[in-house]
């Protein structure tokens, strides 16, 4: 595959075309983003080795003004600082809540967040804990924390075989997921419709993927209309929808892995309840006159059950493959 481009020469007006590779346009690419990770990195570095963040300007500002100017020097198309907050139980401790681009390599994400924890350290010196949080567009939310000792004992530390160990303690709590392949159709996933199921006597509704690594997994809703309907035909109905559900396609999720595509699914978790045109909550409890049961459908004896809480409000059925969790009030 080729890219066609135009483009005209300096100083002519005289419009020429190239043709550029995909993997070619990839490389550029990925160079760009090298450069602006190492730019991103030595400026940080650049403000930590020459003690800026010690100007007179921060020592007579407040909390909310460091705040600000530390965003503005972090200002970039990959960090994007969102917020900050300050836990009040026990010890000092500043939170620092971020957005990263472009950056997916999880040992980069390490080394970036270290150097942001040095920042925030002579940002805001007050606290003895320094704790970030941050999203990725290809992995679940990570975090890492610093105390101010170890802070303290790596602030001028570049050896990383060094820094490792000084932080081995710290670093025990640490959340750092893996980055999913991020040629992932994003759009894709978060986008993704499920079919209509609906007929004069029911509807399904709120069909979601809640697959993990492993095992493919949906939950949904069904809203029955006949109020007099008996539970044999209830049954009829769910086994019906379970079949259809159990055969819909997933998409691949691009922040954690789970199990995707056409295969079929491991389970089916159906919540039941009567039509109702009273604003309130679809509550899975008994004395909820409009809820009958929760289904879980589970392909395989060898599946992991999912816990069902509150079971004094059920009484438990296994018809073959399904658990069912009648309402206590609906079976009197």
């Amino acid at each position: 595959n080729t890219i066609t481009y135009s483009y005209k020469e300096k100083g002519t007006r005289e419009t020429k075309y190239n043709n550029l590779k995909i993997y070619e346009l990839d490389t550029m690419k990925n160079e760009l983003l090298d450069i602006a990770t190492g730019a991103i990195v030595g400026f940080i570095v650049f403000i930590i080795k020459n003690k800026l963040i010690e100007s007179i300007f921060l020592e007579n500002a407040n909390e909310e003004r460091r705040f600000e100017f530390f965003k503005l020097s972090f200002l970039n198309d990959n960090v994007k600082i969102n917020s900050f907050s300050k836990n009040i139980v026990g010890s000092p401790q500043i939170n620092l809540h971020i957005k990263i681009e472009n950056i997916n390599d999880t040992n980069s994400i390490i080394h970036l967040n270290i150097l942001l924890m040095k920042a925030m350290y002579q940002f805001f010196p007050e606290y003895d804990r320094y704790f970030i949080s941050y999203k990725h567009p290809f992995s679940i939310s990570g975090m890492m924390m610093l105390s101010k000792e170890t802070l303290n004992n790596i602030i001028d530390i570049t050896s990383v075989s060094t820094m490792d160990q000084l932080i081995a303690n710290d670093a025990k709590g640490w959340l750092i997921p893996d980055i999913q392949d991020f040629n992932i159709d994003y759009k894709g996933y978060k986008f993704q419709v499920f079919p209509k199921f609906k007929t004069s006597e029911w509807e399904v509704s709120k069909i979601e993927d809640i697959s993990v690594e492993n095992i493919k997994r949906y939950k949904c809703n069904l809203i029955i209309e006949d109020q007099r309907i008996d539970k044999e035909k209830l049954l009829s109905i769910l086994f019906a929808i379970s079949k259809k559900i159990k055969q819909l396609e997933n998409k691949k999720n691009p922040y954690t892995k789970i199990k995707y595509g056409t295969v079929e699914a491991d389970v089916v978790i159906i919540h039941v309840f009567y039509r109702q045109y009273e604003r309130i909550p679809l509550a899975q409890f008994a004395n909820n006159k409009y809820f009958i049961c929760n289904t879980y459908y589970y392909r395989s004896k060898s599946t992991h059950k999912i816990s069902v809480p509150f079971q004094d409000n059920y009484i438990y059925e296994n018809i073959k493959k399904f658990d069912i969790y009648w309402n206590k009030n609906w079976l009197k």
